[in-house]
Parts: C-alpha cells; structure tokens; sequence
C-alpha cells in the first residue's frame, strides 16, 4: 500500500514535471513543433527551451530541460505559504503573500526582481482588492474592479488550478471537505474556474482514499459537488458537463494519436486556458492510459489543435495541462510512477534557474500537514 509521503511528493514534483515537459512547445504553431522536433509532432522527452524569458513564462533565456514555467512558481507560493505558517493557510494570507512578493521580489526571486514584479503585479491588485486595502499597483481603481477584473478581465481562467494544485493533501481522503475548503481559498477565480480549483482539490484528496481505486476515483468525479443546490443553475454544471463524453473518448479510443485527435475535437471550441479543458483533459487522459501515469503525463504534454484531417495546428496550453496531470497523476500512483530521469532534470533545473528546492519543499510541506 502506497504511503501518504510518496502522495504528497509524486503530486508536488509530478505537476513540475508536466509543467517541464509541456513548457517548451506551449501554444507553438505546427511548424514550430517541427522544428523543435526534428521533423515529429509529438514530444516525447523532457526538452530544453528555445524561447527567451519573460515574466510569465521562463526566467531564464534559453533554460534547461526540466525548467518550470509559472505554473511551478505559483506552486511553491503556496507550498511556501503552508510551511511558513506550519500547516495553516487562509484566504488572507495567501493574500499578504502574494503582495509581499510584488513589494519585495528580491527576498523571494534573488536575481530575478524585475521579472518578479512585472509576473506578480495584476496579483498585487486582485489582493489588495480583495482585502480591501490600496493598491501600489494600481493606485485610485475601486475595490470591486481589482476584485473581479484586474487579472483576467472576467474571464475564468485557470491560475486556482495552478497555484492551489497543493491544496487537496490538506484534507487527504476527504474529498468533500477539500472542496469547500479550497473554494474558500480561490478567492481570485471567477465563475466555473472556482468550482474547477476546488474539485481539483477534491479529486487529489481522494487519491489518499486506499479504498478506492484509481479507476473509481476518476468515475466518481462527476459526483463531487457539495454545492449541487446552486452549481447546476440554469445552464447545468460547466466543469462536469462535457466529462462523460470525453471519458467515452477515452474508453473508446485505440491509439495515442486517436486520442490526441478526437480530444483536439471535442477541445476545439474551448479557449486554452479554459478550465474545463485544462481538468477535465488530464481526467479523460488518465481514464485511457491506465496505470501508465507517464504515459498519460506525455499525452498531456502533446495537448493540441488539430485541422479537418487531424493534421497538427497549434499546441494547446501544455505546461498547465500536464502540471495540472501531473499533480493528480502524482497523488494517484506517487513519486516512484515517473522515470527518475525526469525527476532529477526537474529538481536540478529549478534549483539551477529559481534556487527551489523543489523536494526539500516538498518534505517540509509533507512534514506541515502533518502537524494539523
């Protein structure tokens, strides 16, 4: 029986690894992925990057294989919170800690403030708004605006995912309680984007169930809903509506390139960074590979846009589909389910390009949960 150690280190280094493989070809256009790959559409290696940094993407030019994006940063902001605070985490001060790293980005980000500042500036305004204080970075705008609008204009997106991807191994093995939790948390998603962080939540809690499978997990997710009375409203349930048919796809496919194509389709119409797609994908994927979470970890990663002959367009959004695999991925099956190469690159490359110390965070925030 798999212990709640490797849960909890397979799901914070597991979602860096999807983060790592997806990274380099994000968004890349068909001719782009070629050129990377040599001539295939598919990544099947963790891979170095091409591209120059920028706030919200690498912070160094040209980064190492196994190099996070964002989505890697946003996860140790709250594995860092969690730890600093010995188990304890609120809305507030996720709050103060994401405005103490725009005020401050040298004590956290040594050598890398500018970049800091610019990722973590709308975060600085959607939390002070939120706690209703002024805001340094957006100086004189209302309370209500910095809430709703200041980060995404509206629109729900997927950062809750990303920067909450920890939050479920709070409440291991009790799904309902990680949801409302974690709901509380999301103060910044808006829309169905809250209701994606929290199942999120849920489902990684579930993973510490022993007495569910991981095929039984991933079948009851549609279940998951604390709040039934007010989620499905007049237009149903966004984040779980569309799952059946992509759990169809997956059961019925024959063939990696099957899948990737006939979700490409059902993706079609779905902005990238819709949440519907980044959770619900990684479900379907899992649902196919089996107990094969690498492969499923490689599929994510190669996430796509597909034409009429399902002939590759564009990568969809890769980093944050496979972070958002591989935090699940890793709390399902544990640390020991992916190739100890990608472990190493990962954990070498973000030491190297941060200074994190991705698997001492890990052990701390194991050994902080512990505690509650």
């Amino acid at each position: 029986m798999m212990n709640t150690h490797d849960r909890v280190l397979g799901s914070i280094i597991g979602a860096s690894i999807g983060d790592a493989l997806g990274g380099p070809l994000e968004l890349a256009s068909a001719a782009q992925v070629r050129e990377k790959l040599r001539g295939k559409d598919r990544i099947e290696e963790l891979l170095p990057y091409s591209i120059h940094k920028n706030p919200h993407g690498i912070w160094q030019d040209h980064a190492p294989r196994g190099t996070g994006t964002d989505d890697t940063r946003y996860n140790q902001i709250f594995l860092q919170s969690v730890i600093a605070h010995k188990g304890r985490i609120t809305p507030e001060i996720l709050a103060y800690e994401y405005i103490s790293r725009f005020d401050h980005p040298e004590r956290y980000y040594p050598g890398h403030a500018e970049l800091a500042r610019e990722q973590f500036r709308a975060w600085e305004g959607v939390c002070a708004g939120y706690l209703g204080i002024s805001s340094s970075a957006y100086p004189g705008v209302p309370r209500e605006a910095l809430k709703s609008d200041c980060t995404w204009g509206g629109f729900p997106v997927i950062t809750g995912l990303l920067t909450l991807a920890p939050a479920g191994m709070l409440w291991p093995a009790d799904p309902d309680r990680a949801y409302r939790e974690t709901f509380h948390l999301a103060f910044w998603d808006l829309g169905y984007a809250r209701d994606a962080t929290a199942l999120m939540a849920a489902i990684i809690s579930a993973c510490f169930d022993d007495s569910q499978t991981p095929r039984e997990i991933l079948d009851s997710v549609s279940a998951i809903n604390p709040y039934a009375s007010i989620m499905n409203g007049f237009t149903g349930r966004q984040m779980t509506a569309r799952l059946p048919g992509l759990m169809e796809i997956a059961r019925t496919s024959t063939s990696d390139r099957e899948i990737l194509i006939r979700l490409a389709k059902a993706c079609e119409h779905l902005h990238v960074f819709d949440p519907v797609d980044v959770l619900n994908v990684p479900l379907a994927l899992l649902r196919y590979a089996k107990a094969d979470p690498a492969q499923a970890l490689l599929l994510a990663a190669n996430h796509r846009i597909v034409d009429d002959q399902g002939e590759l367009v564009r990568m969809r959004d890769t980093d944050c589909v496979g972070f958002v695999m591989g935090a699940i991925a890793g709390a399902m099956y544990g640390l020991e389910a992916f190739p100890k190469g990608w472990v190493d690159a990962v954990l070498n490359a973000n030491q190297q390009v941060y200074g994190f110390d991705i698997l001492q965070h890990a052990e701390d925030f194991y050994r902080s949960i512990r505690m509650t």
